[in-house]
């Protein structure tokens, strides 16, 4: 036992002892223990690791300096995991048709389609609703409008830290609803931003997780416990001609994103397979041209990456919209973080 201890004190990680010999190096026990208590522990536990790891210290003769360095690091590398997830606005979007009289064509979208609209903050301390008079309909522009002054009402103790993300809560029809180009309007709208581009902005479909009695729930949260380790999965024409094929690409392994980009006309049975299958992160292009140059421009991303790399290319689209013309849509669901539970009211009312 002792020679073990002493082999474990040993070994010193990120330092080494002084050419003299006098200034003893920090074992790297010590250093993992001081992360563990930054990170890791209630207080109290917190609180006694620290002292188990001081009175080591001394009896080794290192230097309170040197343990003090590396309770440093360790609250920096705690306080950067902590602000890991996003600050987020979840938006539930429901359709309720168009308004009377409203415009033609291509327009018709945008202009005449009304929604209601419920939303919630998430600031690292749990969802809240922020939203009123969540039946009543409202026009695109409002909606972008209200999802604006949501994001800006978010407590952001560390401005330096991740964007805010808008995650938008839609059924399965709604999917491919051009959310990410509409501009807020308005009194004070001197800027007209569009909601994909200042704010990395994606969708998520309870609904089609939720198909056949919920069987691929688990499926879900096991496959976005692998996000970071399962290679990811790309959907074409020529891996996936058929939906069996999609089904046996989907049910190979438990991939954890999944990247669409087959003829328009497939294109969205192909995604609610992948999102009905548990697929957390799904990546498709609605512009419906082959060879998407947003799904390319997305590949070189982490997975984690992912909602900021499709806002980056969001805002090309504005810039330079003839060399950028794909129109990415990110759906997301993070098995780590909460959907808002939605408030039953009575039918009659």
């Amino acid at each position: 036992f002792e020679a073990l201890i002493a082999h474990v004190e040993g070994l010193h990680g990120d330092s080494s002892a002084a050419d003299d010999g006098v200034m003893p190096a920090v074992p790297g026990l010590l250093r993992a223990v001081e992360f563990v208590a930054a990170g890791c522990c209630p207080a109290e536990q917190r609180a006694a690791l620290r002292r188990w790891n001081a009175a080591v210290a001394r009896r080794l003769g290192v230097h309170d300096a040197a343990l003090m360095d590396r309770r440093h690091d360790a609250e920096q590398w705690a306080r950067s995991a902590t602000r890991g997830a996003a600050p987020r606005v979840v938006a539930k979007l429901d359709r309720c048709g168009a308004a009377p009289g409203g415009a033609p064509g291509a327009a018709r979208e945008e202009a005449a389609e009304r929604y209601r609209l419920r939303l919630w903050c998430d600031d690292g301390d749990g969802l809240r609703q922020v939203s009123d008079d969540s039946e009543r309909p409202r026009g695109a522009q409002e909606v972008a409008q209200e999802i604006f002054a949501a994001v800006g009402a978010l407590r952001r103790p560390d401005p330096s830290g991740p964007r805010p993300v808008i995650e938008l809560v839609v059924d399965r029809d709604a999917l491919e609803v051009p959310v990410d180009r509409w501009r807020a309007a308005g009194p004070g709208a001197v800027l007209p931003m569009r909601l994909g581009t200042p704010y990395p902005l994606v969708v998520n479909c309870p609904e089609l997780r939720e198909l056949n009695g919920g069987t691929m729930l688990d499926q879900w949260r096991e496959r976005w416990a692998r996000l970071e380790t399962e290679e990811p999965v790309h959907i074409d024409d020529a891996t996936a001609p058929d939906p069996e094929a999609v089904c046996g690409l989907l049910m190979e392994r438990l991939t954890a994103r999944v990247t669409v980009d087959v003829a328009a006309h497939r294109r969205t049975g192909v995604v609610q397979m992948c999102l009905a299958a548990g697929v957390p992160v799904v990546l498709w292009d609605r512009s419906g041209e082959q060879g998407s140059p947003a799904v390319r421009h997305a590949a070189g991303a982490s997975t984690r990456q992912l909602p900021e790399a499709v806002r980056t290319y969001r805002t090309k689209t504005l810039q330079r919209p003839d060399e950028y013309t794909g129109r990415p849509v990110l759906a997301w669901a993070d098995a780590g973080r909460a959907l808002p539970r939605l408030d039953l009211v009575d039918p009659t009312e």
